[in-house]
């Protein structure tokens, strides 16, 4: 029976078939890494939030944050998947605690277009801003 490392970093695991020559039921495991939070990658498009203006709305501006005078950003980093999908996101900017609950109660529905480098599709880090302005 084989077993499954596991690190800090969280890795994604992808079955593959392997090549008509090998057993039927066998099956090759790659482990993709996930890409350092904070490395610099080069890739030709970076991913595209799609749906940011629902996502807003959603979220709109807590009560007790307009009661009290809160404004500012709250900006997320987060792990964009293969697919465009969110896999994962830590708040690297944030103004007050209740805005950025706020922005973390809803911020996995948002969706992207996925990065690309060298043609492929690949997982990727991308910031993304939300502004809290009370209108006077």
């Amino acid at each position: 029976m084989a077993g499954c490392a596991t690190s800090h970093d969280q890795q994604a695991v992808e079955k593959t078939s392997s090549s008509a020559d090998a057993v039927a039921d066998e099956e090759v495991i790659q482990i993709k890494p996930e890409p350092d939070i904070n490395a610099f990658v080069f890739a030709e498009e970076e991913p595209k939030p799609v749906n940011t203006d629902d996502i807003h709305q959603v979220i709109g501006y807590p009560q007790i944050a307009r009661d009290a005078g809160i404004e500012g950003n709250v900006v997320v980093r987060v792990l964009v998947d293969e697919d465009g999908k969110y896999s994962r996101h830590k708040v690297i900017n944030q103004v007050h605690p209740v805005l950025a609950k706020a922005v973390e109660e809803h911020v996995g529905n948002l969706r992207f277009t996925p990065a690309i480098q060298g043609g492929k599709p690949i997982k990727f880090w991308v910031n993304i801003p939300f502004k809290f302005n009370l209108l006077n």
